[in-house]
């Protein structure tokens, strides 16, 4: 596998606190619907332990399946930006009673993984929580904490 420290536009694998920004339910030819989901990246919470910092004008995207066997883990997922439906119909911002994530905070995950001979981020939404209250004003170690403590 490549080294990711080789791929200088690569971020820091670890958790991120993040915001949803646009989302969209997307069918490529020949694979199973999907739902995009765009983030705008908020703080750094690293992977074992390391201070959380800010994060200015950083984006993720996350891609969840929406086969038949993907189901009940995309719904979990979505749970934990605050998705409390039992349908995932209402996932889709063009359903008639659809479940509006623009501005749900969560928490990501970042792994690399290669791809083609190239190592590139992988997005993930976690079951952690986020920070409750923006890191400005708080102590560091209490938002660690709160990162650290959420079952993954």
């Amino acid at each position: 596998m490549a080294d990711p420290a080789e791929t200088p536009a690569l971020r820091s694998a670890g958790f991120y606190h993040a915001r949803v920004r646009k989302w969209s339910v997307e069918a490529p030819p020949d694979k199973p619907p999907r739902l995009w989901m765009s983030f705008e990246l908020l703080g750094y919470g690293g992977s074992e332990g390391e201070d959380y910092e800010q994060v200015e004008g950083g984006r993720a995207s996350v891609y969840l399946s929406l086969s038949l066997n993907a189901l009940s883990y995309t719904l979990d997922k979505l749970a934990a930006l605050g998705y409390d439906r039992s349908s995932i119909r209402d996932a889709n911002p063009e359903s008639p009673e659809a479940f509006d994530f623009f501005g749900r905070e969560g928490v990501l995950q970042l792994k690399h993984d290669e791809y083609q001979s190239k190592v590139r981020e992988k997005w993930d939404v976690t079951r952690r929580r986020p920070p409750v209250a923006s890191p400005a004003g708080e102590e560091w170690d209490e938002i660690v904490a709160a990162l650290e403590g959420s079952a993954a």
